[in-house]
């Protein structure tokens, strides 16, 4: 029964969390929209937009989170795509907070007491662009370089098998498990599994180790 790696989980985390938070987030101002669709013909909706405000950070979480899957990695275009978010996320944050600091008091009564689910969206929609526009500054800024890595796209996920990474370290003459150093430490260039493979089980690379010293034309000891 293969084992789950704790460290291979702990990466995903953040992918999943911030997929989940765009869904829910999507969920909540369509929600909004619709209950508060009267808003937009009201003159506090019209004066403050509320109601546009809500639309368009509902569709800018749709589209940040379909190309966060379907965008391709690496190069100008996702150093472009993060930027353009960084930028929108800033623009979001500042229009909500100018647009509740405008607000005179008979709209934020009424935005209150009548529009509640709007009001609350649109207070998760500030602190939404806020904080998304702190984390892709950070990552443009150090974060990116510090890790090696891109954190903005969904990272490519690839499944090898334990036996043909140390298939590939006998050929060229790394020591298998049974032969490595107490410490870990190999002289010269050879190749190691990665930290986070599994090893292999002890009769199978005692197996493997026996097909590998084994000149060819000859069975291996122990074969029939």
């Amino acid at each position: 029964m293969a084992t789950v790696n704790p460290k291979a989980c702990l990466k995903v985390l953040p992918a999943v969390f911030f997929v989940l938070w765009c869904i829910n987030f999507i969920v909540l101002g369509m929600y909004a929209m619709f209950q508060d669709e009267s808003l937009k013909n009201q003159p506090c909706g019209q004066e403050t937009h509320t109601w546009k405000y809500a639309m368009l950070n509902t569709v800018f979480c749709f589209f940040t989170c379909s190309s966060y899957f379907l965008f391709p990695g690496g190069g100008e275009g996702a150093r472009a795509r993060a930027m353009v978010i960084t930028i929108f996320h800033l623009a979001f944050a500042v229009w909500g907070v100018l647009m509740w600091l405008q607000l005179s008091k008979q709209c934020l009564s009424v935005l209150s007491s009548q529009y509640q689910a709007m009001t609350a969206f649109h207070h998760v929609s500030v602190a939404h662009n806020l904080v998304f526009f702190c984390l892709y500054f950070t990552h443009e800024a150090y974060v990116g370089k510090a890790v090696g890595a891109d954190l903005t796209l969904m990272s490519e996920i690839h499944q090898q098998s334990a036996q043909y990474a140390y298939g590939v370290a006998g050929a060229a003459g790394a020591p298998l498990p049974t032969e490595m150093p107490p410490h870990g430490n190999m002289a010269g260039n050879t190749t190691q599994p990665p930290p986070d493979m599994a090893p292999l089980n002890n009769d199978i690379a005692k197996d493997y180790e026996n097909i590998i010293k084994t000149p060819p034309g000859q069975l291996p000891q122990g074969q029939p």
